[in-house]
């Protein structure tokens, strides 16, 4: 993806599958009442130097990848999945 004509044309870029404001405290509200359980589908997290890895399992299923997180979080101070 060309980045300087994106900016240069003042064109926005979205992503398929993003939460939105609405959707995410729906969610944390949710969860607050125990009435849905995250660690059931956020099955994997990486760092965002892992980010071909992270895309990887998340087209493949790898382990049964169901939701893959990427985070610019420091490498070490993540774990790989929710379950650990």
């Amino acid at each position: 993806m060309d980045l300087a004509h994106l900016v240069k044309n003042n064109i926005y870029a979205y992503g398929i599958r993003g939460e939105g404001r609405s959707a995410t405290r729906r969610a944390m509200a949710l969860m607050a009442e125990k009435r849905f359980d995250a660690t059931k589908i956020h099955t994997h997290t990486f760092p965002l130097l892992d980010l071909p890895t992270a895309l990887r399992y998340a087209r493949e299923r790898v382990e049964d990848a169901i939701k893959v997180v990427v985070t610019n979080r420091k490498a070490d101070a993540i774990t790989r999945t929710a379950a650990e």
